[in-house]
């Protein structure tokens, strides 16, 4: 038997490549496509039947599908020129529809019986085997390619550059739809609609998937992305009792179409109308590693069981990530971060349609991996409740599967994951955005290697684009004594061996009280209980160096004898003495100080209900020592 993989490449690229949010939404759903793109190409290429194709099973069918995740699809046939026949079918297809996205495919011989050196033509090749051997070859058959995506675009002869990107225009899109075109033309405003703009060709078939088929030209229908991300967040959440025969078809046309404006406002809102938009990029702690260990495992079982693991334990992981995703965006409609809708006329609470209003497009969800784009206000409470969320249903669903296939219980063990938050004014641009959060990211994964069973995340509230790079953002908020003036990363969930050491100074409840305190009212009188007077007297402090700093912070505290400023006491470092800055490293001879009072101050304006969630942690018990 043959495998094929079949992925996508350079995706953060290709969605980030303009700061237009409709666009970013479109490039997310093309990739999100390449599973279709697949099951068409086998009914095309009549290797499988339309109603069957998902269920289709080796030896008996030609084809079956393994796996679907965004970007990437992996499927079983029996020939290898269906193979090759299908990997040109995809990319063919894909050069069509989705211009400059890079799809690319190998195609592996693998045994099927459980003798794998007997018999003529035996490769000795195990399925989990030839997956890893198929992800190794891909990224060398996608290099020894004449030329990359982007190369197919050329500036010769000249053409007009593309309004929303640096490529050559392709031609003109018409960015009205018709519904606003007749409404224009019943009240006669037809000349204040905007004009067709010139585009590129990446640019046209981003807005095309997100617009659907505006004309004969656009190539046939496509399904809208906004149809996708409808059924999405319409779906019932994991514990709900409807969630195990829902499906998208049991959404009325009516609720989905609320839905689609929905989303349509909250894309508008994040180009137009939020000061503050931020990136959310997140990844899980050695998935590669768990399913090099579930391949060994599963080694000397038959090619039939294995393949059946390999889809349910991929699927497993696929829909925790959905059910954490869903999860993280109810708690926000838990806390009441949403947008009030001008109609007054709200979804219930324990509506689906209530989570339309919390401003987060999902860009890429699948796997373990997670990128959104949101409102800055909201960035950080849904980054922590994702994951928390993602290490709770991951435990469930792949229990679920190590039950099902009598595999060790170490496979049911929570998917920790690291995450990275830029949160930067909505002109700046997206790609740089990203790329903040990716290295926010890789800060974060310092929390895997100093605890054990946790996850973690970094964060950063960009004022200026004068050093967007992590690295000199970090060495500007580190003085010439090597004193740093962040805590960057914080500890998300409680590590399997408790609070101790390094994770017990980087709790993010800690954190959450820090903010607390900064946000109180005071008692009794107008304003805060820390006047944002002393704060900001504080921060300015930090950069004449660590012992002004706690000069003027023990100042404040001898003020506040008779409870003058309440909540200073919350500011000091995690031993609770009177000073904000604690050593990092714990080395006598060479202590490396450190502080989290910068990054609650910059947390202060995106992290509204930093009480309420520091009051449910502790209630708890989840900052227990």
């Amino acid at each position: 038997m043959w495998l094929v993989l079949l992925e996508t490449s350079g995706n953060q690229a290709y969605i980030f490549d303009t700061n237009r949010r409709r666009e970013n939404v479109g490039a997310s759903h093309l990739i999100a496509s390449l599973g279709e793109w697949t099951i068409d190409a086998l009914v095309r290429l009549g290797m499988a039947s339309r109603s069957a194709v998902r269920d289709a099973r080796l030896p008996t069918a030609q084809a079956e599908v393994l796996t679907t995740a965004a970007g990437r699809v992996q499927v079983l046939v029996t020939d290898p020129e269906q193979g090759r026949a299908l990997v040109a079918a995809v990319t063919r297809h894909a050069l069509v529809r989705a211009p400059g996205l890079d799809v690319c495919g190998v195609v592996v011989p693998f045994d099927w019986t459980e003798a794998s050196t007997d018999g003529p033509g035996a490769t000795g090749r195990t399925l989990p085997a030839a997956t890893r051997e198929a992800s190794g070859l891909l990224p060398r058959v996608r290099a020894a390619r004449p030329a990359q995506p982007s190369a197919r675009f050329a500036r010769l002869p000249i053409a007009e550059h593309c309004r929303s990107s640096s490529l050559p225009a392709a031609g003109l899109y018409d960015v009205v739809d018709v519904e606003t075109l007749r409404a224009a033309a019943e009240a006669g405003l037809t000349e204040e609609l905007e004009e067709p703009e010139p585009r590129s060709a990446f640019s046209r078939a981003k807005l095309r998937a997100v617009d659907g088929a505006r004309t004969a030209g656009d190539l046939g229908g496509v399904e809208s992305a906004y149809d996708r991300l409808a059924a999405l967040l319409l779906a019932p959440g994991a514990d709900d009792e409807l969630a195990r025969t829902w499906t998208p078809g049991d959404v009325p046309p009516a609720r989905r179409a609320t839905a689609r404006r929905a989303l349509q406002t909250t894309a508008d809102h994040l180009q137009s109308d939020r000061e503050w938009v931020a990136v959310v990029h997140a990844d899980g702690n050695g998935l590669g590693e768990v399913f090099l260990g579930l391949g060994a495992e599963i080694a000397d079982r038959s090619a039939r069981e294995c393949a059946d693991i390999l889809r349910d334990f991929s699927a497993a992981v696929e829909a925790a990530t959905v059910d954490a995703y869903l999860a993280a965006v109810d708690e926000l409609v838990r806390l009441g971060l949403l947008r009030a809708e001008r109609t007054g006329r709200d979804a219930a609470l324990d509506d689906p349609l209530s989570r339309f209003r919390a401003e987060v497009l999902p860009l890429i969800l699948g796997g373990d991996d997670l990128t959104v784009v949101c409102e800055g206000k909201v960035a950080l409470a849904f980054t922590a409740a994702y994951l928390r969320a993602l290490e709770e249903r991951t435990q469930v669903r792949l229990g679920a599967v190590v039950n099902e296939y009598r595999l060790r219980p170490e496979r049911a063990r929570k998917l920790t994951a690291k995450a990275g938050v830029a949160i930067v004014k909505r002109s700046y641009p997206f790609s740089s955005a990203y790329h903040l959060a990716e290295s926010l990211m890789d800060e974060a994964r310092q929390v895997k290697t100093r605890t054990t069973g946790a996850s973690g995340l970094a964060f950063h509230v960009l004022y200026d684009t004068a050093a967007a790079d992590l690295d000199a953002l970090r060495a500007r908020a580190t003085l010439d004594d090597g004193v740093r003036l962040h805590a960057q990363p914080y500890v998300v969930t409680r590590p399997a061996d408790g609070w101790d050491g390094w994770a017990a100074r980087h709790r993010w409840v800690d954190l959450l009280e820090q903010v607390a305190a900064l946000q109180k009212p005071a008692t009794g009188r107008e304003g805060r209980a820390l006047p944002r007077s002393q704060t900001h007297d504080l921060r300015a402090g930090l950069q004449l160096g660590r012992e002004v700093a706690d000069a003027r912070y023990r100042g404040l505290r001898a003020a506040a004898g008779a409870n003058r400023y309440e909540g200073l006491q919350a500011l000091a470092a995690p031993d609770g003495t009177a000073t904000l800055f604690w050593d990092d490293d714990e080395r006598p001879d060479e202590p490396r100080w450190v502080t989290r009072y910068l990054d609650a101050m910059d947390a202060e304006e995106f992290l509204a209900t930093a009480s309420r969630l520091h009051d449910e942690a502790v209630a708890s018990g989840e900052d227990a020592q």
